[in-house]
């Protein structure tokens, strides 16, 4: 694998004190510098104020481990959507394992990548915004080691980048991929032969390098996962065909060509399918990016890999939990949580209960059994259903699953990272 950096850069962040409050937090932080936090002895049952989100080491590390491993296996690189987390303590971790570069969708993605001193990132997304594109051209004049490859999709986009690059006065190329698109998907050219006259254009465009293909599967959704993994593997095989002609008329600007597809549902499949179906000496790259803490819920349950071939080798661990006291047993089959819709994500399934600890002090979390459901979250509040004959009462503290990481990561600015027995050995901050 290609590495762009053996390490981020953490220093100015684990020398920062941790502020007096903010959700996630210690009541004790205040003044404790980030790089000290394992030295404090803290417990997250024991230490932190409901509701509180948590990273389990052990899950994460073997996450890292599968994903590298597949990597391996299949001979493709990895590009995850820092967007998942935005957290640079974990992308240093996605860095470390070989990380070929970084997925954004915003410029604050960008901005946030370049000054952790990330130099390769594909901008999942055609720029449209001048003030985003300017920023890139300078950024590539400003560091001869920064590369980056917009998505384009259109004449009109590509007309905005035409008009911004050519304002220039060095002459560092800007990365361009062709984004090819599915009816009923997102973005995306969804005629192939107009999608090959849009990379003639590129090519011939002063200012601009026309480096690979782009598709994003992952827009495809619903219960009938045979009818999903079909729309899959056709938008593949389009994007195969649209790579391998460009390829055919020589319009690349680069040796290897990078063709990228992959978020975190059907990575496999698409490993299977590119490596299958391209007749030339392509950088296949994928983009997933909830592989590193998955899921209790939407990506544990949609995940295939479209058929025979390549897999991971063993299945990813959930690694993300929220965790809330019992506020309330108002009835024998309900109780009411303190954690709702500012703590947990719901736009793809609501959470999962999975964990309980008494309030007798006892921090050893145990699994909570059956017959318990989440049913409706308001703002600060879960309604759990309850088995009438269960002893949790008022004060015990219930952990519950997530689905959806990226959801649920973007409602904490710190997250603790804790051992199998709960001991704290970092906070993690995300900037979103």
């Amino acid at each position: 694998m290609t590495l762009i950096a053996q390490k981020l850069d953490l220093t100015d962040l684990r020398a920062a004190p941790l502020p007096s409050r903010g959700k996630g937090l210690p009541l004790a932080a205040a003044g404790v510098r980030r790089g000290d936090v394992v030295r404090q002895g803290w417990r997250a049952l024991r230490d932190l104020p409901t509701p509180f989100c948590l990273i389990r080491r052990s899950a994460l590390d073997h996450n890292r481990r599968v994903m590298g491993d597949y990597l391996r296996r299949a001979g493709v690189e990895l590009c995850p959507h820092g967007k998942t987390t935005l957290a640079p303590q974990l992308l240093a971790l996605q860095a470390e394992d070989g990380a070929w570069g970084f997925t954004a969708a915003t410029i604050d993605h960008l901005r946030l990548y370049r000054d952790h001193g990330i130099t390769r990132i594909i901008f999942a997304n055609q720029l449209v915004d001048p003030l985003a594109i300017r920023f890139l051209a300078s950024e590539l004049d400003r560091d001869p080691a920064f590369e980056v490859s917009v998505l384009v999709d259109g004449q009109d986009g590509l007309d905005l980048l035409r008009r911004e690059i050519g304002q220039r006065r060095k002459a560092r190329p800007l990365g361009v991929l062709v984004e090819m698109g599915a009816a009923g998907g997102r973005t995306g050219v969804r005629d192939p032969h107009a999608a090959l006259e849009l990379a003639r254009c590129i090519a011939a465009s002063p200012g601009l390098e026309l480096r690979g293909v782009e598709t994003y599967e992952g827009a495809f959704a619903g219960a009938d996962k045979p009818e999903i993994s079909r729309r899959v593997g056709e938008l593949l095989n389009e994007t195969a065909r649209l790579a391998n002609a460009t390829s055919a008329e020589g319009l690349f600007a680069v040796r290897r060509p990078i063709v990228t597809a992959g978020g975190s549902s059907h990575f496999e499949q698409v490993v299977r399918v590119l490596r299958a179906r391209l007749d030339f000496d392509a950088e296949i790259v994928l983009r997933s990016g909830c592989y590193l803490t998955d899921d209790h819920g939407f990506y544990a349950a949609s995940r295939t890999d479209g058929g025979s071939g390549l897999a991971i080798a063993e299945p990813f661990k959930p690694a993300l939990e929220v965790w809330g006291h019992v506020q309330s047993r108002p009835q024998p089959d309900l109780s009411i949580l303190t954690l709702g819709k500012r703590d947990v994500s719901y736009d793809l399934g609501l959470p999962v209960p999975i964990l309980w600890a008494p309030a007798d002090g006892d921090e050893r979390p145990r699994p909570i059994g059956d017959g318990f459901e989440v049913l409706r979250l308001n703002d600060q509040h879960a309604y759990l259903r309850t088995p009438p004959d269960h002893p949790l009462r008022a004060g015990d503290r219930v952990g519950v699953g997530v689905s959806h990481p990226c959801t649920t990561f973007d409602k904490w600015r710190f997250l603790a990272l804790v051992d199998d027995d709960g001991r704290i050995e970092e906070i993690v901050e995300t900037f979103f």
